[in-house]
């Protein structure tokens, strides 16, 4: 996808054709034409050492050694991986029986939770959910690009309001209900801005330890991802953390007893990118920072 800020932007595409463009490219954008073709190789002057040099691509499922998936620890076990073959997926939202999901190509799954069968999908409002809560009825979901908050009817997909998000300048990534308010996480900032339904900011929580991007409310607490997954009270005070189960944490949910990890592992990899967390010792002890 291609973003672009505010204000006038030109964008310049080489080598490339376009054909049904959705959301890949956000904003107008005009088509032209040039002769220009790029050379098949170029010499850069000198030879590179390949001393250092890998006997494999990054991401190579066969060959590649980094542990993109952390193994079982002291503070969590994963208990549950599914979302195989769903690719990139951005946010997850728990209904009391399915779990919901928002994917990099702009699709909404409703998921078993113990096989990872779709049971349907549609698609988002937006090109980057960024964030999903249900409220009992109704999905919410934060459009990152948009900056936009939509309400969606889970039978069919239809939009019934939308909002802008609080933070309308960076940002937000991360939304989650806590039976009363829409909490929506800040992009820039260690920020939640509580909500009301109508679209209204009732008031905001600042993290004393940093973190965002995703957010979970497990019924007394918020967790938010960060170099760790940290547990915050409702006022954002750290009470302690887990270790995530994966390189790259994008969106947190609670179902009650698990919690439910959206994981970037390789992003190359079709593998299961969705877990289910069961936390066995809270740590404690808090550094200065746990930012992401």
């Amino acid at each position: 996808g291609i973003g672009q800020g505010e204000g006038t932007n030109t964008v310049e595409i080489g080598n490339l054709s376009f054909s049904n463009n959705g959301s890949e490219i956000n904003g107008a954008y005009t088509e032209t034409a040039t002769s220009y073709t790029a050379p098949a190789s170029i010499s850069l002057g000198f030879t590179p050492s390949q001393s250092n040099a890998l006997n494999y691509i990054p991401g190579d499922q066969a060959l590649d050694n980094y542990q993109y998936v952390y193994p079982d620890d002291a503070t969590r076990r994963i208990v549950r991986k599914i979302g195989t073959a769903l690719g990139l997926t951005w946010s997850l939202a728990w209904d009391g029986a399915y779990l919901w999901t928002a994917t990099v190509d702009g699709k909404i799954y409703k998921l078993d939770p113990v096989n990872g069968t779709v049971i349907s999908q549609f698609t988002a409002p937006g090109p980057q959910p960024w964030g999903m809560t249900y409220d009992g009825q109704y999905l919410w979901l934060v459009d990152f690009a948009n900056k936009s908050i939509s309400k969606i009817n889970p039978a069919d997909g239809s939009v019934q309001a939308t909002y802008p998000t609080p933070d309308t300048t960076a940002g937000c990534k991360g939304i989650a209900g806590d039976g009363t308010y829409l909490n929506v996480m800040g992009w820039a900032t260690p920020t939640i801005y509580r909500m009301d339904r109508a679209g209204n900011l009732v008031s905001t929580i600042t993290l004393d330890h940093g973190g965002g991007g995703g957010l979970a409310w497990d019924g007394s607490h918020f967790w938010v991802p960060a170099s760790k997954l940290i547990k915050y009270d409702p006022s954002g005070r750290a009470v302690g953390w887990i270790y995530p189960a994966s390189e790259g944490t994008w969106d947190l949910e609670w179902d009650g007893q698990y919690l439910w990890a959206t994981q970037r592992t390789n992003e190359n990899w079709n593998d299961a990118k969705i877990f289910a967390l069961e936390i066995l010792a809270l740590q404690t002890t808090l550094p200065a920072s746990l930012s992401r």
